[in-house]
């Protein structure tokens, strides 16, 4: 993925209060200037951090700066906030698929990794999104995005397996007994984040970060049937995160503890 300013020294990033005030109004000449230098070099110093690996304070500032009012400042921090989530979630492991017989903790554990993990893709793909909504023949972008989606999706099908599984053990709980798992025992089972779910960075997996250009660009530029190959499937990625939305709220209601009797 691209990145602004990525030979700037690291130094002292600016108050982002001070650098996300809104553009110069006419006649506040220097200052409205000053303002407009000091979060391009903000932005540059948010980019080297990323390179350098702090994912964390990095993701912090581009957040911020893609409220920018000026699309010049808030489009690239867009782009490259999706770069940094993009690669905290390439860093976590992908489980493999379940096992026949897997235990609720194991499940949960998984499935809380899984969350994580498509939580970052999908802010990765809302900035991606944004910042094609503002430049639809952004070539680069909607290589980026389409590489993105198909992470996503990938981590949908494995989370799909573990919810599987998470339905068979329940149905082995309740095969054991009288009594049925508890509500607690169910949101386990279902994916609820436990403690032993990882580290948010990522830190824990054993992976090394992957290569900068995670999320890369054809290198001589995309075609136009490229690009609207691309765009087919932006369109589908679209249907997908409704889709997504919908059955991530039927599962919530569906994890929700009966009253008692």
């Amino acid at each position: 993925m691209r990145r602004a300013g990525r030979r700037a020294a690291l130094g002292c990033v600016l108050p982002l209060a001070v650098l996300l005030a809104a553009p110069a109004a006419p006649g506040e000449g220097a200052a409205g200037g000053e303002r407009e230098a000091d979060a391009r070099q903000a932005l540059a110093a948010a980019v080297a951090q990323a390179d350098a690996g702090a994912l964390e304070v990095a993701s912090a500032a581009f957040a911020q700066l893609a409220e920018h009012g000026d699309a010049a400042i808030a489009l690239p921090a867009s782009f490259n906030l999706a770069r940094t989530r993009f690669e905290r979630a390439v860093r976590r492991t992908l489980p493999a698929a379940p096992a026949k017989r897997e235990k609720s903790a194991t499940i949960a554990d998984v499935r809380a990794l899984l969350a994580r993990m498509r939580d970052e893709l999908e802010s990765a793909r809302a900035e991606l999104l944004r910042v094609i909504v503002a430049a639809p023949d952004d070539g680069e972008a909607l290589a980026s995005c389409d590489v993105v989606v198909e992470r996503l999706r990938t981590v949908l099908a494995r989370d799909a397996e573990w919810a599987a599984a998470a339905e068979a053990a329940l149905r082995r709980g309740g095969a054991n007994g009288p009594l049925k798992p508890g509500p607690a025992a169910a949101r386990a089972a279902a994916g609820a984040p436990g403690e032993k779910g990882g580290k948010a960075d990522g830190a824990g997996d054993g992976l090394p970060p992957p290569p900068n250009a995670a999320v890369p660009a054809p290198v001589n530029g995309a075609s136009a049937t490229e690009l609207e190959d691309v765009r087919k499937r932006l369109d589908q990625s679209h249907a997908d995160r409704a889709e997504q939305e919908r059955r991530r709220a039927a599962a919530q209601r569906g994890r929700e503890a009966p009253p008692r009797q």
